[in-house]
This record gives structure tokens, C-alpha cells and sequence, in this order.
């Protein structure tokens, strides 16, 4: 009886004996993969800790000390500041601060007021005496006026826009419009303070 030496060779064909290393790995393919990942993974973290702590050491810690003083400046004690030095004002002089009251520093103002206007002798002739009387009735009607113009050298008239300027405001703003003079009465000087003060009370309260 002989014995066919390349029987085995055919059963078995090109695989590997199952007890070897190599055919442990073929027949579990998935397991190698997840070992060959593993160990890639070992490595590229074992090269980012490397190069973390290659960077800190190369990076020097600031000084803590500045090198540059700053000089501060500091503020004048309240017991050393003479209110009359600062205001240039010798009647100030020994005067605290939390003593100080209006009337001492107030000085009133001294204006002198020429009048170099001779004025006019009543009655004239508005229409000859007024240089300015032409242009002025482009825009305003004085018919009703021309007498007590001329007798006593002022009229009241009735609000010649009473659409476009309904106030105070409005009127000076046409005058302006229309560049014709116009002077600024006491009554428009508080009806504009009233309006004024009126204004920051409502903003007062609107606020929380």
C-alpha cells in the first residue's frame, strides 16, 4: 500500500493548519483590524503627549516684576484746597467747600446799554419812515394796522398763519422763514422755561 503524499495537500488545498498564528488571524479578520487600529491609535497619542510638553517647556513664563514703574499721581487732600485760589477770587479765601453757598461766588454782571436809536416822534408816516415796510407786507398784511402803527408806533394783529405756525414756535420759525425781524418777548422767554421744565419732569417719570 502506498501512501499519496500530496493527498493532505489536496483535501486541506492552500488553507493553513488551524493551529497555527496565521490561520488564527485569516480566520478572524476583524479582530487584527481592531488590534492594527488600537496600536496606530498608542502611537499618535503617544506622539501629540510628546509634543505637548516639547511646546511647554519651550515656552518661557513671563516676568511678574514689571519693568517699567508707573508714577501715580495722586489727588490734593481736601484740607489743602483754598477755594480762592482756585477761583482766583481773594474774597474766597478760607472758605470750605461744604460751606460755600451761592451768593458768595455769584458777581453780577455789569453791562452798559447805549441806546443810540433817537427814537421817533408819534404820529409819523409808517409807510415813508419804515424802510422795510414793502417787503414786510409781501408776507403780512398790515392794512388794519396802518393807523395804530402811525399813532402809536405799534399794532396787534391777528396770527397771519394760523395753519402753518398754531404757537409760539411755529411763528418764530416762519418769521425766520421769511427773514423778517423779530424780537424775543419775556412772555416767549417763560412760556419757553415752563415748556422746557415741563419736558424733563415727563422724562423724569417715564424712567424706571
Amino acid at each position: 500500500m502506498f501512501i499519496d503524499q500530496d493527498r493532505p495537500r489536496q483535501i486541506f488545498g492552500s488553507q493553513t493548519a488551524p493551529g497555527s498564528l496565521g490561520g488564527f488571524f485569516k480566520q478572524r479578520r476583524g479582530l487584527k483590524i481592531i488590534i492594527i487600529s488600537l496600536a496606530a491609535l498608542t502611537l499618535l497619542a503617544g506622539i501629540i503627549v510628546y509634543l505637548v510638553f516639547s511646546n511647554r517647556s519651550a515656552v518661557q513664563p513671563l516676568s511678574e516684576t514689571p519693568t517699567i514703574e508707573e508714577s501715580v499721581t495722586t489727588l490734593p487732600s481736601a484740607d489743602n484746597l483754598d477755594l480762592g485760589d482756585i477761583l482766583n477770587d481773594p474774597a474766597l479765601k478760607n472758605i470750605k467747600a461744604e460751606t460755600l453757598i451761592f451768593g458768595q461766588f455769584y458777581q453780577q454782571p455789569v453791562t452798559q446799554l447805549t441806546v443810540t436809536n433817537m427814537g421817533l416822534k408819534l404820529p409819523f408816516n409808517v409807510k415813508q419812515s419804515a424802510a422795510n415796510y414793502y417787503s414786510l407786507t409781501r408776507y403780512i398784511n398790515l392794512d388794519e394796522a396802518i393807523e395804530n402803527l402811525n399813532n402809536n408806533g405799534f399794532a396787534v394783529i391777528d396770527n397771519p398763519w394760523p395753519k402753518e405756525a398754531p404757537d409760539y414756535y411755529a411763528i418764530y420759525n416762519q418769521l425766520k422763514k421769511y427773514n423778517i425781524p423779530f424780537l424775543v418777548t419775556n412772555d416767549f422767554l417763560i412760556f419757553y422755561y415752563q415748556n422746557s421744565l415741563k419736558q424733563i419732569f415727563k422724562s423724569i417719570e417715564a424712567k424706571p
